[in-house]
Order: C-alpha cells, then sequence, then structure tokens
C-alpha cells in the first residue's frame, strides 16, 4: 500500500485480500465459508451468529419472487469455542451437522437466514 497514504492502490487489492482472508478466521470467534455472515453479541454477553442466503432470490414487477433452490447453500461453520445452537431461521426449521466439537455443517436455503448461538 502506498506509503503515508490512506489510498488502496489497485495493484495492492490482492495484498489486502490475502491478509483479511489471514485475519478473519484467526481473529473472529467463529468462521463461516461460503456465505455472508455476522457476528454480534448482546447485552447480556452472549454471542449470536446470523448467516444470510441471499442467491437465487430474483424479484421483478411482473413475477414478484422468484426462487431458485438451486443455490440453497450447505456451508460449514466453525468455533473457536463453544456450541452451536439454532436460536432463529426465518424461512423453516435449520438442521444442524455436527462434525467434531468445533465444526458444524448446515444448509441456508435460498432467500432465507438463520440466527445461530454459540
Amino acid at each position: 500500500m502506498g506509503q503515508g497514504y490512506k489510498i488502496l492502490e489497485s495493484g495492492d487489492i490482492y495484498v489486502l485480500k490475502a491478509e483479511l482472508d489471514r485475519l478473519v478466521p484467526e481473529t473472529m470467534p467463529v468462521f463461516v465459508d461460503g456465505l455472508h455472515w455476522l457476528v454480534s453479541v448482546g447485552d447480556d454477553g452472549r454471542r449470536y451468529l446470523s448467516i444470510f442466503n441471499n442467491e437465487g432470490n430474483e424479484r421483478s414487477s411482473d413475477k414478484g419472487d422468484t426462487v431458485n433452490h438451486d443455490y440453497d447453500k450447505r456451508v460449514t461453520v466453525t468455533l473457536k469455542d463453544g456450541e452451536l445452537s439454532v436460536l432463529k431461521s426465518a424461512i423453516g426449521k435449520m438442521e444442524l451437522e455436527r462434525i467434531d466439537d468445533k465444526t458444524y455443517r448446515v444448509t441456508i436455503p435460498t432467500a432465507d437466514f438463520a440466527i445461530f448461538n454459540f
């Protein structure tokens, strides 16, 4: 990155991506591969993980919403500590598959989101 500047030069975008790819799994208490996700902490200290699947949902004034379930996504959630449990799913029941002490798999349907405790 340019010395003394707060500007990311176009040639440095790959350096930034590599650094983020390293930092996010290293510093976050959880990591999700393949979808958009967010971690938050409640006033009581409980941690929440939200996972969103915005793929495969098209909206038009002619047809309204069209959901293509070919875009349902199976993701792996890796925790540094704790256990994962489903708190809320927007559309239907969410099934967690526990792989080991820190790893889970879950399918997030197209146009759905889920909130987990961990």
